[in-house]
């Protein structure tokens, strides 16, 4: 109760132009405040809404999956790439380790990356990575091993290295489930959330090792858009610790430069600081170890568990929380529906 009248008291407080930023900072933690409050209220849907609470978005991710396999083979984008004279694409041509949103590239014997509706190929793989964690839910068990594969392909079509890497990854984890190394699939867990941290202050360093070699490109993008943005977001003592409100305001970069802030963690500090995210995390880990106590009695979780680590893998050199967070969302469906029955079979097995 004293949370609302500080929220609310906060807020008339506010002058206009500080209003629109104070609403932006809540649509902005407003998936945050799902997670939180789906935890709290123990929010679960009927079970009449089971199969489609999986399948519709699986069938989503098979449109779009549908689409980038199309325009990888066919060499078309099928859907317009620019608008009003703007690119709503990015580096959705690759050629000879040079990746761009010129479709000249295509005409010198480039590759067009499979993007489906979406604006990059990065986004649609994971829409292939989240399509995978909902096979194990499709009602009719025959296709799973169609579906299997053709998000498969659809990672491939991506021809984004870092997609490729956590599908790799995706497998491995699987392997460690399917074996029951909960143990090691907990250090990587918790290894993943070091490196995202630990990574965007070392990337100076990286990419200034590597910057000769075109096969690591990217990776040299991703740390100068790292170094470029740090410039403009200075981690004082208040800023790491409240954030920014760096979504509001990344809108503003988009005219003066191509970089990006490629790291998980940056975002959520940038954002809404260091506190925020250690919520976040918290949030984050208390699921997984949950949903790693349902996957001992009811292995059809195993994919979104390890899709939900491989998510933070991809953490470490992008951002890909509105795709870990439907993910978690997901998740949390699950322990609502499973976890009472796994305490009482520990309870039962006690006895």
């Amino acid at each position: 109760m004293s949370l609302i009248f500080y929220v609310t008291n906060s807020y008339s407080s506010l002058s206009f132009g500080e209003k629109k930023d104070f609403i932006i900072q809540i649509n902005s933690n407003i998936a945050l405040i799902i997670l939180l409050m789906m935890n709290i209220f123990q929010v679960k849907l009927k079970s009449v809404f089971y199969e489609q609470w999986y399948e519709l978005p699986l069938f989503f991710s098979f449109f779009q999956c549908f689409v980038g396999i199309a325009q990888f083979f066919t060499k078309s984008t099928i859907v317009p790439t620019v608008v009003r004279n703007q690119n709503v694409t990015s580096n959705s041509f690759f050629l000879d380790g040079t990746s761009g949103s010129n479709s000249d590239l295509l005409g010198l014997g480039g590759i067009l990356r499979g993007f489906g509706l979406t604006n990059a190929g990065l986004t649609l793989g994971m829409f292939a990575l989240f399509g995978l964690a909902l096979l194990p839910f499709l009602k009719n068990k025959k296709y799973v091993h169609f579906f299997f594969i053709f998000f498969s392909l659809a990672v491939f079509c991506t021809y984004t290295r870092v997609i490729w890497f956590g599908y790799i990854f995706f497998l491995f984890f699987e392997f460690l489930i399917k074996k029951r190394r909960y143990h090691s699939l907990t250090i990587f867990y918790i290894i993943t959330w070091l490196t995202q941290i630990i990574y965007p202050f070392g990337s100076f360093l990286i990419s200034q090792s590597i910057s000769q070699n075109s096969f690591f490109s990217s990776l040299v993008s991703r740390s100068s858009g790292i170094n470029y943005f740090s410039n403009y977001f200075p981690l004082t003592i208040k800023n790491l610790m409240f954030g920014q409100n760096f979504l509001a305001k990344i809108a503003d970069f988009s005219s003066l430069t191509n970089y990006s802030v490629d790291n998980q963690f940056l975002v959520w500090v940038y954002n809404i600081g260091l506190f925020g995210f250690l919520i976040y995390m918290f949030v984050n880990f208390i699921i997984f170890k949950k949903m790693i106590a349902i996957s001992l009695y009811n292995s059809k979780y195993n994919y979104l568990i390890a899709v939900l680590i491989t998510f933070q893998i991809i953490g470490i050199f992008n951002d890909p929380s509105y795709f870990v967070v439907p993910t978690l969302i997901f998740a949390i469906y699950g322990i609502r529906n499973e976890y009472s029955v796994v305490k009482k079979i520990n309870y039962q097995e006690k006895i």
